[in-house]
């Protein structure tokens, strides 16, 4: 039978959590009150160079270390953008706001987009900074999917023309969509080729991810194509799908067939659909 811990022992340990934890957080912690002692002096010895609480500090730092290179390994294209010291006000702001709070780091940058989409936070280039968190997230999910059944183009089963409006195709599970105001997929490419930055300034993009095999990809997207894959993802049917592409496709009827076509073909080759639903 494990034994329990003395009374004694727990209020350390709390207290030395709370030490270390705090000073990252904003806001009441939502653990419970930490009774004395509470004073570094009085709970830890000093060594031969340092104070208590100099010792106690160690810990601090190497705690903000540990998260904020966690983030860095999601967030490298946003390091790169706003450099070390943005980089670490970003991870400090972020922190303070959405704090550790599970047994992984895993999941620690989810909401850094979100974070990034409040005007309050004074970074370098945040709305740049924001797309292009939108695109390293997807990436980071969209690695972690659970994996699914892809059709194959040999695996499409016969359907009438006239049937085609009313099909569902059901996308993958490790597949997103990301609309952008700048070209942060281009970005994303060039800092991870190492190659020069494209113009940062605004313009809309659209970019599909998904993952094939063990592979992660991304694919820029007219807003057109984006707008059907939208639809397809959200459930709609073939024929939603092609009214929102052709609400929003500057040319004629004829054009955008020939488009559609294309569109389907590499959506199929590539795998982006796990079910056909008559």
């Amino acid at each position: 039978m494990p034994t329990a811990k003395p009374p004694e022992l727990a209020r350390i340990q709390e207290w030395f959590l709370e030490k270390v934890v705090a000073p990252h957080e904003a806001g009441p912690s939502d653990r419970p009150p930490v009774p004395s002692p509470d004073a570094a002096d009085r709970v830890i010895l000093p060594s031969r160079t340092l104070a208590p609480g100099e010792r106690l500090d160690v810990y601090t730092r190497m705690y903000f270390i540990r998260l904020y290179d966690c983030l860095l390994e999601d967030y490298p294209v946003v390091h790169h953008l706003i450099g070390d010291a943005g980089f670490e006000k970003l991870a400090r702001g972020y922190l303070t706001r959405f704090p550790s709070r599970t047994y992984t780091l895993n999941h620690l940058g989810a909401d850094l987009p979100r974070y990034l989409d409040d005007e309050r936070v004074r970074i370098p280039r945040r709305a740049l900074c924001r797309d292009v968190a939108r695109i390293e997230r997807a990436m980071s999910e969209v690695f972690d999917a659970k994996a699914t059944p892809v059709i194959a183009r040999d695996e499409l089963p016969e359907i009438a023309p006239e049937a085609w409006p009313a099909v569902r195709l059901r996308p993958i599970g490790p597949f997103q969509l990301i609309s952008a105001n700048h070209r942060a997929n281009h970005i994303v490419t060039a800092v991870r080729q190492e190659k020069p930055l494209p113009a940062l300034g605004r313009k809309s993009t659209w970019v599909v991810c998904w993952r094939k095999g063990h592979t992660v990809w991304r694919m820029d997207l007219t807003k057109p194509s984006h707008a059907a894959l939208a639809a397809l993802a959200a459930g709609g049917t073939v024929g939603e799908a092609l009214l929102a592409a052709g609400n929003v496709f500057k040319g004629s009827p004829e054009s955008l067939a020939t488009q559609v076509f294309r569109w389907f073909d590499e959506w199929i080759s590539e795998g982006f659909f796990q079910a056909i639903e008559l």
